[in-house]
């Protein structure tokens, strides 16, 4: 968000212990905060942000509630404002639905949540649906759990800790293998796709999905 001429950020969760510790790591900086909310109903001021961010989240979502997050960003935004998402992606966009059904399947029973991916195709149809604009869109390949990637995301300190804690932790060390597994099986079909997209300046907020 700006205000007057200084950049703000503010962070919404719905679990309580999570913006606890977003707190701690927020705490000294004036120009940034945590509050409550949901991403299908995040508490905001209409038009408050001029960048949202969403990071891995909109996987986990059903078909309607991706739809009510796409317009809960959308009404957020300023007129020109951005959003940038990262999320899981099919391939390629024509991929059959049987093989959707199976990644999808998989990848629930493993991480333990309902994950539900789209093609590239699909999620640029999800936020131009919404109002938006897609402006960039990058791919890469699925190596979220690969040590390289660890170490490239998290620093070899950082990374030393990872590693040490899932070897402390028989369960976690299990769960982080089969999800690896389940990625690995499934590369043809697996990447992470990045977009960008713009909030048209006089946009107005699409009506809400009535389903």
């Amino acid at each position: 968000m700006l205000e007057g001429s200084y950049a703000t950020y503010t962070g919404v969760d719905p679990n309580a212990d999570a913006r606890t510790q977003i707190a701690a790591v927020l705490d000294g900086h004036h120009d940034a905060s945590v509050q409550e909310g949901d991403a299908r109903a995040n508490g905001l001021a209409d038009g408050c942000a001029d960048v949202v961010i969403s990071e891995a989240m909109l996987t986990m979502q059903s078909a309607a509630d991706k739809a009510r997050i796409a317009q809960e960003v959308f009404r957020t935004l300023t007129p020109g404002g951005r959003w940038g998402m990262h999320e899981l992606s099919l391939k390629p966009d024509d991929v059959d639905e049987s093989v959707i059904d199976q990644v999808s399947k998989a990848l629930s029973r493993t991480i333990k949540v309902g994950a539900r991916p789209l093609t590239t195709k699909a999620w640029t149809e999800l936020v131009t649906e919404a109002g938006f604009e897609v402006e960039w869109t990058s791919h890469n390949p699925m190596k979220l759990i690969d040590p390289s990637r660890i170490i490239a995301d998290e620093g070899l300190a950082g990374a030393l800790r990872f590693f040490n804690n899932v070897r402390r932790n028989p369960e976690a060390r299990k769960r982080i293998l089969a999800m690896r597994k389940v990625f690995h099986t499934n590369q043809d079909h697996l990447e992470a796709v990045a977009l960008v997209a713009r909030k048209p300046v006089g946009g107005t907020t699409p009506p809400a999905d009535q389903t």
